[in-house]
């Protein structure tokens, strides 16, 4: 961990449980994990994901196989009809500027 970017080495041992993820994100993956119909396990590799981490990194992780990760966010991909990793980063991002700027409330986050 101590070769890993700062941010990257906080998400790992973050004490409170969220891998160093802001609340506005776990609210936006919350939200959007109902709205999509995402399994927890899809939700959890949408958080990393959408935090920078590789597939590797987020199979090193959750003790998962790579195959699992790419399956899992291949659905969410499906779910969502976002068609790449790129488009679910600033859909998340996008959510949560609402969020940040007040415009977004649980409803419209979930549309």
């Amino acid at each position: 961990v101590a070769d890993e970017p700062p941010s990257r080495a906080g998400a790992r041992s973050s004490a409170d449980g969220t891998g160093g993820v802001e609340p506005e994100t776990i609210y936006v993956i919350e939200s959007l994990k109902e709205s999509w119909g995402l399994s927890n396990a899809e939700a959890e590799v949408t958080v990393y994901a959408v935090k920078g981490f590789s597939n590797k990194e987020i199979s090193e992780l959750r003790g998962a196989s790579i195959a699992t990760v790419k399956k899992q966010l291949g659905s969410v991909y499906r779910k969502s009809g976002l068609a790449n990793r790129f488009q679910l980063i600033a859909h998340v991002n996008d959510e949560e500027m609402s969020l940040i700027h007040g415009a977004a409330t649980p409803e419209t986050v979930a549309s």
